[in-house]
């Protein structure tokens, strides 16, 4: 039935009004039509129910549902004296005086057990024996359920004809620009004082009815927004210092209005109906200096808000319609000369939603006498997560989109926003109750700095670089047990190898002996071995996850790799042909030796492993000669081969 009659209702609303707000209104009046009478059909149910005789009535009925208070349990008993209200505060029961005293008896009998348990008795003899149903699954968890609470719950009449009323006026103004004879400061001034009319009318019915005043309260805060506006950007009927100065107006009185009467969804409405405004009055002209600067005011406001509560819902609105608006006109107008005014907006509403994230710290620091144990949970509360890690996400990016074509445009942007996420976090560092802010702004700022690396090097130094910082994040990992930190440095080294084949499929070849790709190898293998002996260390002071201790021989294993990768590309661009086996035997045992004055060095077994490796590549160089036929001295064999048996020796010993 909901389809049906939204469908219908889009094709009456559309054949009425020829345009798509007609098709909207008239499915938006169907689906509410169906509403209105399921809501009618219920209310006649539950009237029928409760004016039935008691014998009549459903057992359910006659026992509280678990969950159900005793008060509530009386207030369904008291058949035709509850009152319903439909208009969405939710039911008033008056009891009748024997219900009360049948609360009361009720009540202080739960207080006693043992008359509770009489009481339990009692009933028993008197009821009928009733079968025993199984216990229901327990439902799944709704991801929206909020959402949907919020747009279904409590009165959604008064918040659709307050979305209708909204659009209405929006589609008014244009409308009666095209059609009506009436100067245009007459028509504006109406819609004005319309709003503020409906604002009195609110304000008027915040006791009686909190719901249904704060959502007119909150669109008549959305029209005002509307008609200055469109009376700076469509009619350039007011310059713009006193249209900002009243919106700065608006945009406090909305605030203080939602704090004042603790209104969520007065501010949620207000700013839905600010940030909708441009999209809806758009001439196509492109001002965008008027949109940001509006965009900014209405932002504030939401700081303001954040200074006294923390409403989640209302950081996202602005977050979102700011950053949203901001990429789509970045990727459809956005030009070489708006560099200035839009990198001046971007930094200010950057430093304007980092402050709105902070704000609700300030009552937990205030809760100097809460339990420590108490703290992390407490944070986990007001902390967004969608503000934490989608605003530098999201400001990079719309960075990158201005400074893409300038020479380290994008590595100074990254360098920028890591020095102010690493300033951040040794601002909160000895904070207890910012310490999920503090650990993820650290982690911000290792990745923006790691980001410095590609942005402002070629592929070959980025390898070197990647290892050297992802051993010290294992390193840093393991000396503050922080497995994230762990795990990004071990991805940092595995991307080291992806990182220079790149580099030689975009550079070739090295041309010198002493070459990039050479120092950027020695990176990696050094890297590499810092981590497994940092892994070696942690694991042994029992910091690791359970199984973590495999990071040391594969770090090891990975070292290995890189050291004969390194060496192999060295001997095939610069060494002559007969003379490789030769320098492949000294650079084999040159390796043999470094690993185990390592392994001695350091008392680390598992760094002498790769010297097993040296036994078998003398069996290979034997048979390599073998089966030249060449002389065992000659092409280099006669230094390289006493230097393998020297190192040899050395590594048995």
């Amino acid at each position: 039935m909901p389809v049906i009659a939204i469908v219908l209702g889009a094709l009456l609303g559309g054949a009425a009004g020829d345009s798509f707000f007609g098709a909207a209104v008239g499915a938006l009046l169907g689906w509410l039509l169906v509403r209105v009478q399921r809501q009618q059909a219920a209310i006649a149910e539950l009237t029928r129910r409760l004016a039935a005789p008691p014998q009549d009535r459903p057992a359910t009925a006659a026992t509280p549902a678990a969950g159900v208070s005793v008060g509530e349990a009386a207030a369904l008993r008291a058949g035709p004296e509850v009152e319903v209200d439909i208009a969405g505060s939710g039911p008033s029961a008056t009891p009748a005086p024997a219900v009360e005293s049948a609360a009361v008896t009720m009540a202080d009998a739960a207080a006693d057990p043992a008359a509770m348990a009489m009481a339990g008795h009692g009933a028993e003899s008197r009821a009928e024996p009733t079968a025993t149903l199984p216990s229901p699954a327990a439902p799944r968890p709704d991801r929206l359920a909020a959402i949907k609470a919020w747009l279904f719950g409590g009165n959604t009449i008064v918040k659709l004809g307050a979305a209708i009323l909204f659009v209405g006026l929006a589609f008014l103004a244009r409308f009666a620009s095209e059609h009506v004879r009436l100067p245009i400061e007459w028509r504006l001034a109406g819609i004005g004082a319309a709003a503020i009319a409906l604002l009195a009318f609110g304000w008027r019915l915040r006791l009686a009815r909190a719901g249904y005043a704060q959502v007119l309260q909150g669109a008549a805060v959305a029209v005002l927004f509307l008609t200055l506006f469109v009376a700076f950007r469509t009619y350039h009927l007011l310059p713009a210092l006193p249209v900002f100065v009243l919106m700065v107006v608006v945009a406090a009185l909305a605030a203080a209005l939602a704090v004042l009467q603790d209104a969520r969804s007065l501010a949620v409405i207000g700013a839905l109906g600010g940030f909708a405004t441009p999209l809806l009055v758009s001439t196509g002209s492109g001002n965008h200096v008027a949109l940001f600067s509006y965009y900014l005011v209405l932002d504030l406001g939401i700081a303001a808000v954040a200074w006294f509560k923390t409403w989640r819902a209302l950081n996202l609105v602005g977050f979102v319609a700011t950053f949203g608006v901001g990429s789509l006109w970045g990727v459809l107008q956005y030009r070489s000369e708006h560099y200035a005014s839009s990198q001046a907006f971007l930094v200010a509403f950057f430093l304007l939603f980092t402050a709105v994230l902070l704000l609700p710290a300030r009552r937990l620091a205030a809760e100097g006498g809460e339990a420590a144990s108490a703290r992390p949970t407490k944070e986990a509360q007001w902390v967004n997560g969608s503000l934490l890690f989608g605003l530098p996400t999201l400001t990079f990016a719309l960075q990158l989109g201005m400074v893409r074509h300038w020479p380290f445009g994008s590595a100074v942007s990254a360098l920028v926003l890591g020095a102010f996420y690493v300033a951040l976090a040794a601002a909160m560092r000895r904070r207890d109750h910012l310490r999920v802010v503090f650990e993820s702004s650290l982690a911000i700022a290792v990745v923006f700095l790691t980001l410095v690396i590609p942005f402002g090097l070629d592929a070959r130094s980025t390898a070197g670089a990647w290892a050297l910082e992802g051993a010290g994040l294992v390193w840093l990992g393991f000396r503050q047990s922080r497995r994230l930190a762990r795990g990004f440095g071990y991805l940092l080294l595995m991307l080291a190898a992806p990182t220079l084949l790149h580099a030689m499929d975009r550079h070739g070849a090295p041309t010198t002996v002493l070459n990039a790709y050479l120092f950027n190898g020695a990176l990696v293998v050094a890297g590499s071995l810092l981590a497994a002996h940092a892994v070696r260390r942690g694991v042994a002071a029992g910091r690791g996850m359970h199984g973590e201790g495999i990071a040391e021989p594969l770090l090891v294993g990975w070292a290995t790799l890189w050291a004969l990768a390194t060496a192999g590309l060295q001997i095939d661009q610069f060494v002559a042909a007969p003379y490789e086996p030769a320098a492949w035997l000294t650079a084999g045992s040159a390796l043999a030796l470094g690993f185990m004055a390592l392994s001695l060095r350091l008392a680390w077994p598992m760094a002498s492993w790769p010297a097993v490796l040296h036994a078998p590549l003398l069996a290979v160089a034997a048979l390599a000669w073998l089966i030249d036929l060449r002389q065992p001295l000659a092409a280099g064999g006669a230094w390289a081969w006493p230097a393998a048996f020297a190192a040899h020796l050395a590594v048995l010993r």
